[in-house]
Order: structure tokens, then C-alpha cells, then sequence
């Protein structure tokens, strides 16, 4: 015992060394890596994950040419697969998931609103097909959305004041909701049942309470004010990422109303942004000045502050007690007397029944202990419950010696240890 317990002890104290080196080289908050790009480089996309895999959809080219392709990627496989295409192309729409399904809300027609869509898609990625909603109440390039117990909410930016919509996929309908004095292509996010918005033309934080239809908004400000960012929740804060010409990378604390800057995304654009895992993936946009539209994916992977350790090897299974003495054995209850005999006539009263004797007590229960050997017997009093691990077997008559020396005969129930 004393071997393994150290052998455990130096496990633990291994493991742990081991899981702080790695908190220790992601302090400086977090890193970047790049992965596999988009087959099709877009800008204005948007990205959601289901079930561990990103799908990035619709945007544009560089022609203003807004686009209806779909494309999914592995992060396990670093692959990209090109799924059915959305039956409306779209740049600048708002993508969620809600129960397994992709809902690709609103957008527009990418260099002007001439374009602008109220068009609402739904997609399987079990059946690869899509299938149309009930539409947004007018058209419109969708600034960013989130969901809060199964309501899809919809910020409009690109309205002043933002106007707010709710969808819910279970009826298939709209509500509109308490507008938000919010100017400018922000980004939305939801933790414990409160929508944060920020970005945009200002640096406020915003944050809607579903529960009561009410905006608040918060004391502290985004550290780099810019429109066009995404969005993504990790243990507990609010990735803001990128945005127009920029790298700038931030993390909102809700429960603390405060920012932490983060490490830059090493390409600077505006991308669409999924979480799987939590490492937070940034896929597609485009240059400063729209020179280029770009496949870029690179995926983000927060430092471990406040992440719990690995856990420790389980101990060894204590040692099995003793086996319990049988109980003592109860009195045998006294013997009721017999009713008197009836007279005899035509037909004699039946004598009353004579009163039961009292039951003798029940012995003492033994002490646990390990239990039986595999293929034990047990007798129990008749209709006793037998312990876990014992299967009835039959029922057999034991003799003994009763107070008054009489051999008696009890019946018992016969079990056998599994």
C-alpha cells in the first residue's frame, strides 16, 4: 500500500507541475495559430458551430457579389467540407445555432441596401438541406444576433436607435423588443441569460435582460472602439475580436464589468467567428480598403487563468471488513388459548378464537462485514429481505431446541452469494 500511494502522490505532483508549465506559457493571453483556410475566400460572413464543427456562411467577393455558399470545418481534421448552398445569398447576416439547427437571419446585397434581405434559412447539417422561416418584420443587413433560453435576439445596428427583434424557432414567429441607443456595426454575445453588445461607432457596453425587456448600460468601455468585430463566449468572458483594419483583440468579464486586452489576431479584418472547444476560430474578411477579400481561418486558444487542473488518479479500494455474526434467534410467542366448545343443539355456536401469542423479539443484527465468498449460503426467516448480492435459491426446515427442550422445526428461505 505504501508503494502505490507514493507512486500516486508523484503522479499527482507530476501532473500538476506539467498543467502549470502550459498555464504558464499561454500568461501572456493566449495564442494564435493558423489552420487551413476557406476553399472560398468572403467578407461579410457569418459563422456559427454545431456539435464540434464550424460552418462559415454566405458573404461576398470583391465584385459585390453577395454569396449563398456554405462550407463546414473539422478542427479534430483541420478540413474543410463544402455543404449545400444557402437559397438566398447574403453578405453581412447574423448566423446562430438553436438545437442542432443553423438559422441564417436577414442581410444584404454587399455595396448597397438596394439589396437588403428579410429572408430568414434554416439548416440541417444531419440532412444537409435548408428550409425557409417566417422572415424578418422588414429587410436588413443584420449586425449580430445570440441566443437566451432558445429566442434568437437580433440587434440592427445599421438603425439608430438599434432596433431589437426576437425570433422563436419553436413558433416560428417575431417580436419586437426594447431598442438600444447603440450606433454602428457591433457585436453581440449572451452569457447567464443577458445579451452584452459592444463595438460599434461607441466604445459603451450594452446589455439587454430578456426577463424585463430593459438595456443597461455598463460602466466600463471597450478598450479599442471599432465596428464590424465578432464575437465569442469562453469560460466565463467575451472574446470581441478584429474588426475594420484591425488585429485589436478583447475580453469582457460580465461578472466584473471589466477588459483584459488580448493577444492580436496575427491578420487583421473583419471575420466571422465561431467557438468549438474553446478556442474561438476567426474565418474569413478582408484587407484594409477591400484590396482583398480572404480565406484566412486562424484559431485563438485562451491562457489558463482560473482553469481547473487535471484530475488526480483514483485510490486504491479500502480493504473489506470482517463478516457480521448471525443474529440471536427470538422467543417463540405463546400459544392462544382455545375458544370454549359451543353447546350442541341443532347446530352448536362455534367457540371465539383464541387470542395470538406475542412474537419473541427479534435478535440483534451482526456487525457488517466483507461479505461472503462467491457461492455462500444464507437462511433468512421467511419474507426476509436478503442482502444485495444474494439470489434466492429455495426454501429448506431447520431444527432446534425451543426453552422447554422440545426439538422444532423452522421453515427459511435458502440463498446462495452471487
Amino acid at each position: 500500500m505504501k508503494t502505490r500511494s507514493a507512486t500516486i502522490l508523484a503522479t499527482i505532483i507530476t501532473s500538476l507541475v506539467a498543467f502549470t508549465s502550459a498555464s504558464d506559457a499561454l500568461a501572456q493571453g493566449g495564442n494564435w495559430t493558423t489552420k487551413t483556410p476557406m476553399p472560398a475566400a468572403r467578407n461579410g460572413l457569418a459563422a456559427a458551430s454545431i456539435n464540434g464543427i464550424v460552418y462559415a456562411v454566405g458573404g461576398g467577393d470583391n465584385s459585390c457579389n453577395p454569396s449563398s455558399t456554405v462550407e463546414a470545418y473539422d478542427p479534430a481534421t483541420n478540413t474543410w467540407t463544402t455543404k449545400a448552398p444557402m437559397p438566398t445569398p447574403r453578405y453581412s447576416l447574423a448566423v446562430v445555432a438553436v438545437n442542432q439547427i443553423l438559422y441564417a437571419i436577414g442581410g444584404g446585397g454587399y455595396c448597397s441596401d438596394a439589396g437588403n434581405s428579410a429572408a430568414v434559412e434554416a439548416y440541417n447539417p444531419v440532412t444537409n438541406t435548408w428550409t425557409t422561416k417566417a422572415s424578418l418584420p422588414f429587410a436588413t443587413r443584420v449586425v449580430s444576433a445570440s441566443v437566451i433560453n432558445g429566442i434568437i435576439y437580433v440587434v440592427d445596428g445599421w438603425s439608430s436607435p438599434a432596433t431589437v427583434r426576437a425570433y422563436d424557432p419553436a413558433t416560428d414567429t417575431w417580436t419586437t423588443k426594447a431598442a438600444v441607443t447603440h450606433p454602428g456595426a457591433g457585436a453581440a454575445a449572451a452569457m447567464n441569460g443577458i445579451m452584452y453588445y459592444a463595438g460599434g461607432s461607441i466604445s459603451s457596453v450594452d446589455a439587454y435582460d430578456p426577463a424585463t425587456d430593459t438595456w443597461i448600460r455598463k460602466a466600463s468601455s471597450i478598450p479599442v472602439t471599432r465596428n464590424n468585430l465578432g464575437a465569442g463566449v469562453i469560460n466565463g468572458k467575451i472574446y470581441f475580436v478584429g474588426g475594420e483594419t484591425t488585429t485589436e483583440m478583447d475580453a469582457y468579464d460580465p461578472a466584473t464589468d471589466t477588459w483584459t486586452t488580448q493577444t492580436p489576431m496575427p491578420t487583421a479584418r473583419p471575420p466571422g467567428v465561431a467557438v468549438v472547444n474553446n478556442v474561438l476560430y476567426a474565418v474569413g474578411g478582408h484587407t484594409s480598403g477591400y484590396t482583398a477579400i480572404l480565406a484566412t481561418n486562424e484559431a485563438f486558444t485562451p491562457d489558463c487563468g482560473g482553469c481547473i487542473g487535471p484530475q488526480g488518479p483514483k485510490g486504491d479500494k479500502g480493504d473489506t471488513g470482517p463478516t457480521g455474526a448471525t443474529g440471536q434467534q427470538g422467543d417463540t410467542g405463546a400459544i392462544g388459548a382455545t375458544g370454549p366448545q359451543g353447546l350442541k343443539g341443532n347446530k352448536g355456536d362455534t367457540g371465539a378464537t383464541g387470542a395470538t401469542g406475542f412474537a419473541g423479539p427479534t435478535g440483534p443484527q451482526g456487525p457488517t462485514g466483507v461479505g461472503f465468498v462467491k457461492g455462500a449460503y444464507l437462511s433468512l426467516p421467511t419474507g426476509t429481505a436478503a442482502p444485495a448480492g444474494f439470489t434466492k435459491i429455495g426454501v429448506t426446515a431447520i431444527p432446534y431446541k425451543d426453552l422447554a427442550g422440545h426439538i422444532q422445526t423452522a421453515t427459511v428461505d435458502l440463498y446462495q452469494k452471487n
